[in-house]
């Protein structure tokens, strides 16, 4: 096994990882309730169209696109407590921007996009340093235990977050309720500023940017295990990014459903997530890690077309019972490729190796709502997601192809 970052050499490394798992928790716990109240502030409160809410969705996800990769070496070069912090408070910043202008009636489609697109970057930053910041607390053989953990507790602030947001939303009103999640992202920031100061491994500071970027797109690409995982991980996203413009609109104009339904139905994709967070170890035992990856990525692509074929009342049910079975599918799948990532990457590339991987995959994600949005500006959301849905399987079939596809463990291929 590889050591990323040198452990934290301290007693209090249990205590370290259990308040990094509660900063890292009410932050999410902002972000669930965003995720719900971001589109209907775009659908309730402004009226936007679906091509509009394509644009919104893009700008909301644009940033692995602009900053993917060199937030591997931004976080590298600085303290990652530091970029944690700052990215928390700027988050902060915004929401409360889009609260002011809705309250003094200058809140346009526009100023959403652009607010978007900053929380959008600073997910980015914030997301890279916390990824690399994990290893340093825990060892290598914690490693699929702890990033389980870490997926359930995102699912739980998937599920209860949505549906909370809803709920909200119905008695709040969207902006308001989008108001609420400013609170998550105060607390991670101080509780982040607690923390020990831990630097990524060293990468050479004369070095330029553009050479140290290099570096990790090319160790990406040439190794026989990361480059299927990641072409994978870009197919899903591309498909989730797609069908997350277009939920909402699907659910309140096609299917008739209320506002604080919407949320509840939203929060499905957060019980199948901490089902897969639950089995995915046991599944990794029994199956071997590429085994299960594959069969995630089927699950994935199976509830991405179930989804899509709900119809109105007892209808809704085809949509519940999708987002399970994505939500559950995709969590295993990030859990199995994560914990190899984390594990077997050189130290003084896991940063900019983590950067590139979710630069390539959710970089794939604005690509697909902006794509989504089009699609049903022609056709209706509903033709899109099940197109979606269909052209998802792609990812499976690719990994299948490869050479981990006809292995048990990623393990078992050769770097």
């Amino acid at each position: 096994m590889t050591r990323q970052l040198p452990l934290i050499q301290t007693q209090s490394r249990l205590s370290l990882f259990w308040r990094y798992w509660l900063a890292s928790s009410l932050s999410g716990v902002g972000l669930s309730i965003a995720s719900v109240a971001f589109p209907l502030v775009a659908v309730v409160t402004l009226g936007s169209s679906p091509l509009e809410l394509g644009i919104v969705a893009a700008a909301s996800n644009i940033g692995w696109l602009l900053l993917g990769l060199p937030a591997g070496v931004i976080a590298e070069r600085f303290a990652l407590k530091r970029v944690q912090i700052s990215m928390d408070l700027l988050r902060l910043l915004v929401i409360a921007a889009i609260v002011a202008m809705w309250a003094t009636g200058v809140l346009s489609i526009w100023s959403l996009v652009v607010a978007g697109f900053v929380v959008s970057c600073a997910d980015v930053l914030f997301d890279v340093a916390n990824s690399t910041y994990l290893p340093s607390i825990i060892d290598d053989d914690e490693l699929e235990q702890r990033n389980s953990l870490m997926s359930a507790t995102h699912a739980v602030a998937s599920t209860g977050g949505p549906a909370l947001g809803g709920v909200m939303a119905g008695i709040l009103g969207p902006v308001l309720t989008l108001a609420t999640t400013g609170i998550g992202y105060l607390a991670s920031a101080f509780i982040f500023s607690g923390f020990p100061s831990v630097d990524a491994a060293a990468t050479g500071k004369e070095r330029t940017y553009r050479s140290l970027i290099g570096e990790g797109v090319r160790h990406v690409f040439s190794h026989p295990v990361l480059r299927p995982t990641t072409i994978l991980a870009a197919v899903l996203n591309f498909a989730v990014g797609a069908q997350a413009a277009l939920v909402a609109v699907f659910l309140v104009r096609e299917l008739d459903v209320n506002v604080a339904v919407v949320g509840l139905l939203l929060a499905f994709d957060g019980v199948g997530a901490l089902i897969g967070a639950a089995i995915a170890t046991t599944m990794i035992r029994r199956l071997g890690s590429a085994r299960t990856t594959l069969q995630a990525a089927w699950a994935t692509t199976a509830g991405c077309i179930l989804l899509a074929v709900a119809l109105p009342g007892w209808g809704l049910s085809a949509f519940a019972a999708g987002s399970v079975l994505a939500g559950a599918g995709a969590v295993v799948v990030s859990i199995t490729t994560r914990s190899y990532r984390q594990r077997e990457t050189p130290p003084e590339l896991l940063g900019r190796v983590m950067a590139t991987v979710r630069f390539i995959s959710w970089g794939c994600l604005p690509l697909g709502s902006l794509i989504a949005g089009i699609l049903a500006q022609t056709t209706t959301p509903k033709i899109s997601l099940v197109v979606i849905g269909v052209a998802s399987a792609a990812a499976p079939l690719i990994f299948a192809l490869s050479a981990v596809g006809r292995v048990t463990d990623l393990n078992d291929v050769e770097p």
